[in-house]
């Protein structure tokens, strides 16, 4: 369900600062919404920690709505709610 309210893991990762299995440490992405060059950000997050080990994730955090309600609404049928 959270994919349906905020999106993708990859959408809302900027940057992923990890270490290569040599010792390399990398940085994919950037604190910027768009970097330029390959989405080296996505593979890596799509990896899930087999390419490297990660050592620092910055995040886009979504501001807390100052109001939520709760809605029901009831169909007479699956047809007529869609």
């Amino acid at each position: 369900m959270h994919c349906l309210k905020y999106g993708l893991t990859v959408h809302n990762v900027l940057r992923v600062r990890a270490v290569l299995l040599d010792g390399t440490p990398v940085e994919f992405g950037s604190e910027a919404l768009d970097a330029p060059g390959l989405d080296m950000l996505a593979v890596m997050i799509g990896s899930e920690g087999m390419l490297a080990v990660v050592t620092e994730v910055t995040v886009r955090l979504i501001p807390k709505p100052q109001l939520a309600r709760v809605i029901m609404v009831s169909f007479d049928d699956v047809k007529s709610g869609g």
